[in-house]
């Protein structure tokens, strides 16, 4: 409950649901934020976790063998059966227009759903504001501030008004990872830092 795949490339990894709320200012989007526009998300929820039939479509078929490599037809084969195995009706069930070539981010499968209503939800999602905070006992979160603020050390990383503006930055992986080496894939201009790789471990992916 709370976390989804949104892969679907044959490999379970699920994560923690985002809160939608001001996404205007949550990019990028997807499970390694690959994407720079939340339309190209909800892109992929739209043509393949809300209709996972189009899995078994040319462009889901081509998207799960360039994913999942060899066992992609395989993949294809068993959702079929169980489909099959379900009653489930057959689809599609999203209507969407050939676009890109699958396993791009923004075409993940090769279909594209209508540009206005990807639009129109961003533009929905983006007006949602924050909701107002819980009710807690007082004495709980007086005694959890100050944890916060002294033993906790969590300001060393973390603001501790919240009514000031937090610039953006980037800790550098050897000081929130010891003995990493990584080795550096791709330049990029700063702010950005380099596309690295440390071998061994997908920490840093």
């Amino acid at each position: 409950m709370g976390m989804f795949d949104d892969t679907v490339d044959g490999n379970g990894n699920p994560m923690h649901n985002s809160p939608l709320f001001a996404t205007n200012l949550a990019a990028p989007w997807g499970s390694a934020g690959e994407l720079q526009k939340l339309d190209h998300f909800s892109n992929t929820v739209y043509t393949v976790l809300f209709d996972m039939t189009n899995l078994l479509t040319p462009g889901g078929k081509a998207f799960l063998n360039t994913a999942a490599g060899s066992v992609g037809d395989k993949l294809a084969a068993d959702y079929a059966e169980v489909l099959t195995a379900s009653g489930a009706p057959n689809g599609p069930f999203v209507t969407a227009v050939t676009a890109g070539m699958p396993g791009e981010g923004e075409n993940l499968i090769g279909l594209r759903v209508d540009k206005q209503k990807l639009l129109d939800l961003s533009g929905y999602l983006s007006s949602l504001r924050s909701p107002k905070g819980a009710t807690v006992d007082a004495a709980a979160a007086a005694r959890g501030r100050e944890v916060f603020r002294t033993t906790g050390k969590c300001t060393s990383c973390h603001n501790v008004d919240q009514s000031k503006f937090v610039p953006a930055m980037i800790v550098e992986m050897n000081k929130i990872f010891p003995g990493d080496t990584p080795v550096v894939l791709a330049p990029r201009n700063p702010p950005a830092g380099p596309v690295s790789d440390t071998a061994g471990t997908t920490f840093d992916d």
